[in-house]
């Protein structure tokens, strides 16, 4: 089948051939999907690799472009339970379609995975670098929505509910192994998501800020709404790694970011390792 073909096919249809894709790999469907973000990608390093597969051998999937983005789902066991490590992902301002950047949470949703934790890293709006942020509600204005399409006309069921997109048990849990695992500046707080890739305007900023937003990122939004939709109960985890204070507002600095970013992403790592070894993570 030649590209243009490929092209022509609708959202379901990709969804039907990632699903098939992965049932011919006779991968077990997990209980649990981890969406690791920039600088989390070594989060699958502790952990036995039963499979993986490479986002460029997944159809209508492209290899991660990012380069903090490894790109590939990691199959493996965890307490007895299963789990996938999608390792990066893709995104709309590396020029791809909402729905594609949320494929794999949309198949493996549909086919039974119970929960969704995502990841990032995001500016901060409030509080310090290297903050760890749970991620209570989101403010998502960025135009297409990732759910339109997801089926062969539209219905009713697609007016799907965001009142508690974010699981306020599964925020409760990861504060409960923040404490025991001593994982520092966890805190609650509003995401907003644009699309990127260039940072917000000093304007932005305030107006975000007025609107109750915490962190901004250009990542996991989507995710969540796609996820929500397939019945999954969403944890969404945060990395601060950098502060932009409308009022003295400078330019980013790309090596600071990742460096705070990474810090932040180790006690995410922290933080993963702990709830994935509780036996009440799933209900």
């Amino acid at each position: 089948m030649n590209k243009r073909m490929k092209e022509s096919k609708s959202w379901v249809e990709k969804q039907r051939d990632v699903e098939a894709f992965l049932r011919s790999e006779k991968v077990e469907i997990p209980e649990v999907m981890v969406v690791l973000g920039s600088s989390l990608g070594s989060t699958i390093d502790s952990y036995e690799k039963k499979r993986v597969i490479p986002f460029g051998q997944i159809p209508h999937l492209h290899r991660a472009a990012a380069k903090t983005h490894a790109g590939n789902l990691v199959f493996t066991e965890v307490a007895g339970r299963g789990v996938v490590f999608q390792q990066g992902r893709l995104h709309v301002y590396e020029g791809y379609d909402v729905r594609e950047t949320t494929l794999l949470v949309n198949t493996l949703g549909k086919m039974g995975c119970k929960i969704l934790v995502s990841t990032d890293l995001a500016g901060g709006i409030t509080g310090r670098e290297e903050d760890v942020v749970l991620v209570t509600d989101h403010i998502y204005f960025a135009g297409d929505n990732p759910i339109i399409g997801l089926e062969e006309s539209f219905d009713d069921k697609q007016f799907v509910n965001m009142v508690g997109a974010y699981s306020e048990r599964l925020v409760t849990l990861a504060e409960s192994v923040a404490r025991e695992e001593g994982v520092s500046q966890v805190r609650k707080g509003v995401f907003a998501y644009l699309t990127g890739p260039s940072f917000e305007t000093r304007q932005e900023l305030k107006v975000l800020k007025s609107w109750g937003a915490d962190v901004v990122s250009w990542s996991m939004v989507p995710e969540v709404m796609v996820g929500v939709y397939r019945g999954m109960e969403v944890l969404a985890l945060s990395c601060v790694s950098d502060v932009s204070d409308p009022d003295g507002l400078a330019p980013v600095d790309l090596v600071s970011l990742y460096k705070h970013g990474g810090r932040a992403a180790k006690k995410v790592e922290k933080l993963i390792a702990g709830m994935l070894r509780r036996r009440d993570l799933c209900l």
